[in-house]
């Protein structure tokens, strides 16, 4: 039986039925015009199973909420997770690139998921929607840290990849520029694991340490305050502190759920300028940051950190694509090439022309 309130209060659209005796839906998140794998229960030996099968509760409300395992296979506008920056590695602009175009070609053909079968026989699922633009995600019925990378490795070594490759080696020649921003350990400094602890222990809740993310901070516009929304915004804390100040960092969360939103670090905002981080999908979740800013006073500032659509460019003032922070007023999303293009430029320090 299908729990419609369920879909009212969470705002999701129903999509597919997967499993009606354990409520396992295919649904559109409204919200943020995403597609997710869910189930929604009421009965404590259902949640745990498929805890074990690697799904996240996402909250309880009359039910509980889990979301399906994910893995993301690409993402064009960022290059942390890709392994083609990693040291010694050359040509990573052009081949996470050609991993995004062969991803997209195979997924429109139908083939990803001939290649996906291959290695996987649980349930699955492409997940559409607007703000996944940049990005392929894969929603899976059974978590499997390994599947990723047997998935890559037959793409990188299809015939359609090596074309590709191929052609932009031809258009932009194999030398390219170094990455400017990269990944190592956080820094566990006694401020930052407070600020950690008061987190955890406040929203009851666990995760893994993110990596930190450094070198951006060069790029970093001149404001008052940097505010940013846990937890994946932590891994940018300390590149940011280190440039102005753990006391300028703000903390604000806002993912938890509609009735958990509050401040973890707060200052008076009256007349001060208010940059706010976040890794950004649909735009959404910094757009109601920014009014809270609005309400203390403060005069927001939207930061997109790789973002996944035009939505998320087009909601802020300022995006982070690859690694270089850029005004939003410089990208023309009147073009359809608008993301291509962007590329180009930011990696390339060329126009990209899609009649060659």
């Amino acid at each position: 039986m299908i729990n419609q309130d369920f879909l009212r209060i969470t705002e999701k659209r129903l999509i597919k039925v997967v499993d009606e005796k354990n409520s396992v839906l295919l649904t559109l998140d409204v919200l943020h015009q995403r597609e997710e794998l869910t189930c929604c229960t009421d009965e404590l030996f259902i949640a745990k199973k498929f805890i074990n099968l690697g799904w996240l509760k996402k909250r309880v409300l009359s039910k509980i909420i889990l979301l399906s395992p994910e893995i993301q296979l690409v993402d064009l506008s960022n290059p942390i997770k890709s392994d083609y920056f990693s040291k010694n590695k050359k040509e990573g602009f052009k081949k996470l690139l050609a991993l995004f175009l062969t991803i997209k070609y195979f997924e429109s053909s139908g083939e990803l998921n001939k290649i996906i079968n291959n290695f996987y026989k649980e349930t699955f699922f492409v997940l559409g929607g607007d703000t996944l633009e940049l990005e392929v995600r894969v929603a899976l019925f059974k978590k499997d840290d390994s599947l990723r990378k047997k998935i890559i490795k037959n793409i990188e070594n299809s015939k359609k990849y090596k074309e590709i490759l191929e052609d932009l080696r031809y258009r932009l020649g194999e030398k390219e520029r170094k990455l400017d921003i990269f990944c190592k350990p956080i820094k566990k400094t006694n401020k930052f694991e407070q600020i950690i602890d008061l987190y955890k222990s406040t929203m009851d809740k666990d995760f893994d340490f993110p990596d930190n993310v450094y070198g951006f901070g060069k790029f970093l516009p001149e404001a008052d305050y940097y505010l940013i929304i846990p937890h994946s915004g932590f891994k940018f804390i300390d590149e940011i502190s280190q440039k102005i100040g753990i006391d300028r960092v703000l903390i604000y969360e806002k993912h938890f759920s509609k009735d958990g939103d509050f401040w973890v670090i707060k200052r008076n905002l009256n007349k001060k300028n208010v940059f706010i981080f976040d890794v950004s999908y649909s735009g959404k979740t910094m757009s109601w940051v920014a009014d809270i800013v609005k309400e203390e006073g403060g005069n927001p500032f939207k930061i997109a950190v790789w973002p996944k659509s035009w939505m998320a460019v087009n909601g802020a003032e300022y995006i982070m694509f690859l690694d270089r922070i850029i005004n939003r007023e410089n990208i023309n999303l009147g073009d359809k090439n608008w993301a291509l293009n962007l590329y180009y430029k930011i990696a390339f320090n060329k126009k990209y022309d899609n009649q060659q």
